[in-house]
Formats: structure tokens, sequence, C-alpha cells
């Protein structure tokens, strides 16, 4: 749930609860009713058999949140996030799976150098993870103290999406934490150079703060230069982030990070201990020599084997239905990746030419909703929330609470009935209001009139009917009163990265 319109909300308590019902076909159909102060305001299922609409996260796995499962009333929007079931999605389909930078996905940061890490505003809206969680969002967004942003790596000058194969790796969680001792990995192509690196990464389960079913992860590291292998990761940065999003004209980025998971629980120990047998950092890892002798069964080829696994990391795709003998302890949802994050780069934000410092830990949370199943029921209460009016401090709180929403709008958002639509939403607006919307020359590219409504939609457009260009922009805002006289302004800063044509690559 979300507050969309503060002037419209009513003080009371509500409740959600989910449930399943059949409709006329026989099928069973996941729905939720909500009730304020013990009175329904929806049924779900009402609602389905009345309008076709579904009110709760069923079928289309794939859409996050869709638009005909938003539920606007009393000035709050409800939603759903669908929970991917790891064995029903299709392999190598790079459409068909989620953004984990979006709604019900982030990468945040944990921790920085030791210390908690905090967001500036944690109602923040434009910051799906302050809003979410609490923990500031650090892809293609700076962490806290402006140091670094996470990226993922790509050769065509676009954004190379992190979810790659995120359904190998959802619903687990995952951490890069920058630590004193660091630890060891991979430059694989060419020859499989030993380097250092200041960080580990980890397999933290769905539950990241129980350590006991953590796994530690093998760093395989891509060059942005092909043949460079130093001795060390930290601190190296031979490539630069191209996306157009990026905070910077030009972010140094490091060479990219494959996070492989081991084919065992104690699998990176075994890599580390024959790194070291091969002379260590800048010795060349053998595969064929370091006594990884396990072969699992290979999903894709029936009757078949994958190859000998070599440096303890498990090549093959994960397969729900295989039981895992290798990983009794986590089931088969803990076994056989091939590897669940790729590409992951460090962006020198600051540009200081350091990594994130001892102390830091980033956190990618692949799936962080809850499975809902019928039966639960979630309340709460609006009356902190209640618009009240009068007052010249209450109005202009009112003005101050005008907004845009997503700000940055990064090619997508949940108003949007379609793939070819692009909108970004007007929220908390007065009886009167004139939206002009600059570039930062002071060109003014639209004008938009409110009247009597609390929201306005802009399709992202110039007066020409042009989609403005991926930038910022300046939106001035003049609230009027029922004579039109001008009796408060407001300015915002907005942010546009429109969507890109990208190609298959891997």
């Amino acid at each position: 749930m979300r507050v969309i319109d503060p002037t419209q909300v009513i003080p009371g308590d509500y409740t959600i609860r989910f449930y399943d019902f059949t409709d006329s076909d026989g099928n069973v159909i996941p729905a939720y009713d909500i009730l304020r102060d013990g009175v329904v305001i929806l049924n779900g299922e009402d609602t389905f058999n009345t309008t076709g609409s579904r009110v709760a996260s069923a079928g289309a796995a794939y859409e996050g949140i869709a638009s005909d499962r938003n539920i606007v009333i009393d000035g709050l929007e409800f939603f759903t996030v669908e929970t991917p079931d790891p064995a029903t999605l299709p392999v190598g389909d790079e459409d068909a799976v989620p953004d984990i930078s979006g709604d019900g996905q982030g990468v945040v940061e944990v921790a920085y150098s030791g210390s908690a890490a905090a967001c500036p505003d944690p109602s923040n809206a434009s910051d799906f993870g302050c809003e979410n969680y609490g923990l500031n969002t650090v892809f293609h967004d700076g962490n806290t103290n402006d140091d670094y942003y996470a990226t993922g790596g790509g050769g065509n000058g676009e954004r190379v999406r992190l979810e790659r194969f995120v359904y190998t790796a959802a619903p687990d969680q995952f951490e890069m934490r920058f630590t004193a001792a660091g630890g060891l990995g991979i430059y694989f192509p060419p020859d499989n150079h030993i380097v250092s690196v200041p960080f580990e990464i980890w397999n933290v389960g769905t539950t990241p703060d129980d350590p006991s079913d953590d796994v530690r992860m093998v760093p395989f590291i891509n060059p942005n230069t092909p043949g460079d292998t130093p001795a060390n990761w930290a601190n190296h940065f031979t490539g630069s982030d191209t996306w157009a999003g990026r905070p910077r004209p030009v972010t140094p980025i490091t060479d990219w990070v494959y996070w492989m998971m081991p084919d065992r629980p104690t699998g990176y120990d075994l890599f580390a201990q024959a790194a070291a047998g091969f002379g260590g950092v800048g010795a060349l890892y053998d595969p064929a020599a370091d006594g990884d002798n396990l072969v699992e069964p290979d999903p894709f080829h029936v009757g078949d084997d994958c190859a000998n696994q070599g440096n303890y990391v498990s090549w093959c795709y994960r397969n729900t239905e295989f039981e895992s003998n290798t990983y009794p302890a986590l089931g088969a949802q803990g076994a056989q990746f091939v590897y669940p994050i790729g590409r992951f780069s460090i962006a020198d934000l600051a540009g200081d030419a350091t990594t994130p410092p001892a102390g830091t830990t980033i956190r990618i949370i692949t799936n962080p909703q809850p499975a809902l199943v019928p039966g639960d029921v979630f309340t709460f209460s609006t009356d902190d929330l209640a618009f009240s009016t009068g007052a010249a401090d209450t109005l202009q709180a009112s003005i101050d609470g005008i907004n845009i929403v997503p700000n940055p709008y990064r090619g997508y958002s949940v108003y949007e009935a379609g793939n070819e639509s692009r909108i970004a939403r007007f929220v908390n607006l007065p009886d009167r209001a004139t939206i002009r919307i600059f570039s930062l020359s002071g060109t003014l590219l639209r004008t938009l009139q409110s009247s009597n409504t609390r929201s306005l939609d802009w399709d992202l457009n110039t007066e020409a009917g042009l989609p403005v260009a991926s930038g910022m922009y300046l939106i001035h805002i003049e609230v009027k009163d029922t004579a039109g006289s001008v009796i408060g302004e407001r300015v915002l800063r907005f942010g546009v990265v429109q969507r890109q044509i990208r190609t298959s690559n891997l």
C-alpha cells in the first residue's frame, strides 16, 4: 500500500484479507478484500465477477505490479507483487523476469564503512529501497555518502539488467561484503589468473539475518580490457558507465564480477585452498588439477552429465526437480546455478579512484515480498495519515506535498497501461494549478492545467507531441485559488531515463 493522495485519506483501521475463490470456468482465483473499520469497502471476488479485473497477484508472474490489479481507495493505492516460482520460469528468457532494481526487488546498501546505512528520507517514494526497506538503493543511484553506486556492465552503451539469470537466484538474497581480509577470485578470460578481491560474496538465502544458511560464493571476474589480469581487483577501474541514467557524465567502473554458486556449501573454502596451492595471487588456476571431481546431472541433456565442474563451481542451471545430493542442507532451492548475478560492477561516483571501504555491505534482494496465502490478514491504521486544511501553515504544507512520481522515471511506471505508454503522475494537487515543464536551459516544453483533481498524468511528451529525452528537467507549479489568483508555488527537479532498444547478449 502507498499513499497517493493525502487529501482523500480517511482516518480509520484498515484490514486486508486474502483468499481464493473459483470463477465460473472453474479456475481458482486469488483475491483480497479491503475493510475500513470492519466494513468491506472492496470485495475482490465481486470486482472480478463484474469487471474481470483481478485485485491480487495471479498469473503474469513477471509483470510485477500489473495495472489492472492496482486498486485506489480513500487516496490509498493497494497492489501486490508476484513471487515468481523458479521451477516455472523459461530458461534464457530475459524479458520474462522482473527488474531487480525496480518495484519488488532492490540493490541496497546495508552498511557503509562499518556504520549502519541510512536513507536521507525513509519515506522518499523516488527511492524504492528507502521507501520499502529503509535502506538506500545503490543501483545506478549513489549511496548515502555519494562514494559509489552499483551497476551492470554492458558492451553496447546500455544498461545491462542484473536480472539476466535472476530466475536461478530468486527467492534467495545476496550480499557483497567489503572486508579487511577480502578473498580470492579468478580472472577467467583468458587463462584463469588468481586475483585478490576486497570483498566476500554470499548467498544469504531468504533469511539474511540468519547466518546459518549462508553460502560463500566464488567471484569470477571478466576484465573490461581484454587480457588485463591485475593482481588486485581493488581500486582497479578500467571501464566507464555508459548507460544514459548514470549519475555522472563519465563514471569509472570496475571489471565485471560474476557471482558463482559453489557446487557444495564448502566450495569457496576448497577453491581458496586450491588457489593457494597453485601459488596464490598472480598464479594460474588449473581446474583439471584442483581436486574437484564432482559431476552433477545436467537437466538440459538427459542421460548426459555436466563436464568436470572445476573451480568448485556448479555449471548446471537450477533444476528444482533434482533433489540435490550436493546440497543436503539447502535442498534443491540452494543448488545448481550457472551464475545468479553477472556483470556486477562498482562505479566510482566520488571520483577518488577507490572502491568501497571495508565494512560496506551491498545486498541484492531478488524477491523481497513474502508469499501470500489464503487466510493471511494484514491491518494498518491511517489515523496519522489524514490530510487537514485551514491554517496558513497547513496551506503551505499542502503545497509542499505536491510531487511527481516516479522520480526519477526509469523507463516504466505503475500508471502505464501497456508497453507503448509513458506516464509520470503529479500527485497531491490543489483544486487549481498550472504546471510548466522546462529543460535545464530554460526552454518551456509543456504546460499542463489541473482543475478539481488531486492527480494529473503527463505522457512525457512536449507540446509538439515529441517524447522528452533522457535527462533532468525543472517543473514549476503555480497554485491558484478559485478566482485564479496565484497563492503559492513549488519547483521540482525531475529525472527521466527513457526506455532503450537493447539486443540480447551474454
